[in-house]
């Protein structure tokens, strides 16, 4: 939504914000008419969004995202490379997730797959220490993923501090011109505390006193305050954006509550079996229809393999 928003004009940008939360709140509320009508956490599987990134449809399963990404990649190299597209030429693909993800399958397999075949792929891995209530250092030895893959081959790493602003945009900013640029893998791993639970039920109490009291002291927040006042902006600007803010949210939250409960005998649209799978965002944009589906076995036949090009989509840039 940053780049959406660095693209067009400011009223315009705040109409699609507030429709966007407003979709998202709608599903994870269960309210009908969100992205998922309701029968999904929001915005895990896909958003729409055809003027800025394609955001793939993905499952809820830790470390699921990460292999469909490397096969993005891969199809951008197709375009760029096989088929001449040079808007292709200058895409990326970037997969978001966490410390406690890194001990996944699916990371290493697109590791592997992004290093070995040069893809141009980066690696997003937010470290707040935990995996919601398992601290990071069972997910990785040290609890430093980034040190750990400091000789894996091919791959371009950046950490640092995410509660900086200036070193977190800094970090940001070379990573996407280093994968941009060179099409090779790269990650970026932002160190942040995390200030809260994993969900509304967590409450934390595996944490020591001492743990909270440090992860409060490197509170993001305070720290962008201080680099934006008083050198960008004044003290009662800074609080009225503050005030701005919270109306708007409170805006959408009563607009998602006034919708009306999503029907029960809906749960099942959108699924594999049904035929009816993706509805919104990802390729449809651009034309693309998933094919039929069903629940039926169909053992006849032989073994078909796919070729690399089965995944050359059409594919839009990103960031």
């Amino acid at each position: 939504m940053t780049q959406f928003a660095a693209t067009i004009g400011r009223d315009r940008c705040c109409c699609r914000w507030r429709w966007t939360l407003k979709k998202a709140l709608a599903s994870a509320m269960g309210r009908a008419g969100g992205y998922s009508g309701g029968s999904d956490i929001g915005v895990v599987f896909n958003s729409p969004n055809p003027r800025g990134a394609t955001a793939l449809p993905m499952c809820g399963g830790v470390g699921a995202q990460y292999s469909p990404i490397a096969g993005w990649a891969q199809a951008m190299e197709y375009h760029a490379e096989v088929l001449g597209s040079e808007g292709h030429g200058r895409s990326i693909g970037v997969v978001l997730g966490g410390d406690g993800s890194v001990a996944s399958n699916g990371f290493w397999s697109a590791l592997t797959i992004a290093t070995t075949q040069k893809l141009p792929m980066l690696f997003y891995i937010e470290d707040n220490g935990f995996g919601i209530s398992v601290a990071s250092t069972f997910q990785t030895p040290g609890g430093n993923i980034a040190a750990n893959l400091a000789a894996w081959r091919g791959l371009k790493i950046f950490t640092g501090d995410g509660t900086d602003p200036e070193e977190a945009a800094l970090l940001t900013a070379q990573a996407l011109a280093f994968v941009r640029e060179e099409r090779l893998p790269a990650m970026l791993r932002p160190t942040v505390p995390r200030l809260q639970g994993h969900s509304f039920q967590d409450t934390q109490t595996y944490k020591t006193p001492e743990v909270v009291e440090a992860e409060w002291a490197r509170d993001p927040w305070a720290k962008l305050k201080n680099y934006l006042v008083p050198a960008l902006m004044s003290e009662d600007g800074w609080r009225k954006e503050l005030e701005a803010a919270a109306d708007r949210a409170d805006a959408v939250r009563e607009a998602a509550e006034a919708r009306p409960v999503a029907k029960p005998e809906t749960v099942l649209r959108n699924v594999f079996f049904e035929g009816e799978m993706q509805a919104t965002g990802g390729l449809m944009p651009q034309g693309w229809a998933a094919p039929a589906s069903t629940d039926l076995a169909r053992p006849e036949g032989q073994r078909s393999v796919w070729s690399r090009r089965s995944v050359a989509f059409s594919i839009s840039n990103w960031g």
